[in-house]
């Protein structure tokens, strides 16, 4: 049996296949579009996070603008002590300014993904007041950690930072440097 068409019906069959293909060839560049436009997005919330976190160590904490926290640090957040919103990230901050008021934060490397921020930070200082318990021994000190920070809409919900506390211990004279002489 052999098939024959019409003139008509091959020009719709041929135009009904370009129409498909098109079709599928617009909806995969709008899908790329989108995707591209999400990557850029999450690129463009991910620089904020990184400029936040370097305001917030080279404006706020070391020129001690305190004031400006309200912009960066959620009311979810919840200090060490349990203190809420600002006031208590600034409370953390304040403890250490009391007992090193030379205090200098240093954000060394910030790496951001999504919500989540990692810094690799060092903190410099004199010892001239009292520190958890610890009387002023003039000492200076430099110590190094890494800081774990989360935001959500655009503020610091959440914090946690890891810090070398034995060396800390140790330049301030609270622990002997020799542990064997323990």
């Amino acid at each position: 049996m052999k098939l024959q068409f019409k003139k008509g019906t091959v020009f719709c069959a041929l135009l009904l296949f370009h129409s498909q293909l098109f079709a599928q060839q617009t909806t995969n560049h709008q899908f790329t579009n989108q995707k591209k436009g999400a990557q850029m997005e999450i690129v463009s919330i991910e620089i904020e996070h990184k400029a936040a976190i370097r305001n917030l160590y080279e404006n706020i904490m070391n020129n001690r603008k305190f004031e400006l926290l309200k912009g960066l640090i959620s009311e979810e957040y919840t200090g060490i002590s349990g203190r809420k919103g600002p006031a208590g990230f600034q409370e953390q901050i304040e403890a250490l300014v009391k007992a090193f008021p030379d205090a200098k934060w240093y954000a060394d490397d910030i790496i951001c993904e999504g919500n989540k921020v990692i810094i690799r930070q060092k903190f410099q200082g004199t010892h001239l007041g009292e520190f958890q318990h610890i009387s002023a021994t003039g000492k200076r000190v430099s110590n190094t950690g890494t800081g774990f920070y989360t935001f959500k809409d655009g503020k610091i919900i959440s914090t946690e930072i890891q810090t070398d506390r034995l060396s800390f211990l140790q330049q301030l004279g609270v622990i002997p440097t020799d542990l064997k002489s323990l």
